[in-house]
């Protein structure tokens, strides 16, 4: 399923308070929502970088210049060159193409993701000029998450669904749920 950032980071106003902040419309001085209206730039960034690959399909797949993490070191590294092996890895699960979580410099991208990511995120310039001056560290974020031990039983007398699965630290059952249709097809 994608792994977008769910609604609950953005709720009560956050966006615009970060957008706010991020642009010096507004002043904050308490370090604690500076770090969460941070976070959730870059979570927007990130989910734009992510709806794009999803409106191209290539939110599952690789594409040149794209760096993939490790499904068990969390590592990453960047795919000059999308050939058979890496395909098998990425069909095994073991890689996952990553988007950014926007920070000091370059985007470790390069080629056509870095493209794809570069348009995403270019209408939320100011949100990126923001991050940069913040000097908040650039790191990658699976654009996929992976539903464990899934699992559904329907019950006929109260019209109830019961989904029951397992996700990685940092993923959200909202924005899984969100996508239930795909997941009851699968199920």
């Amino acid at each position: 399923m994608p792994n977008y950032f769910g609604e609950q980071r953005f709720g009560h106003n956050n966006i615009q308070q970060a957008t706010a902040w991020l642009t010096g419309a507004t002043r904050v001085r308490d370090r604690t929502q500076q770090g969460r209206l941070l976070s959730v730039a870059r979570s927007l960034l990130f989910n734009q970088i992510l709806a794009m690959r999803v409106a191209q399909q290539s939110w599952q797949q690789l594409l040149t210049g794209d760096v993939v993490m490790l499904a068990g070191s969390h590592s990453v590294f960047v795919v000059d060159e999308v050939d058979e092996p890496l395909q098998q890895r990425l069909i095994a699960h073991d890689i996952h193409p990553t988007g950014a979580l926007w920070g000091v410099g370059e985007p470790m991208s390069r080629g056509c993701a870095r493209a794809l990511e570069l348009a995403a995120v270019a209408p939320l310039v100011l949100l990126q000029q923001g991050l940069e001056r913040a000097e908040v560290k650039q790191q990658r974020r699976s654009l996929v998450a992976l539903p464990q031990e899934l699992s559904w039983d329907y019950q006929k007398e109260t019209h109830t669904l019961k989904v029951s699965f397992y996700l990685a630290a940092g993923c959200y059952a909202t924005s899984l749920l969100r996508e239930r249709p795909a997941i009851i097809n699968r199920a």
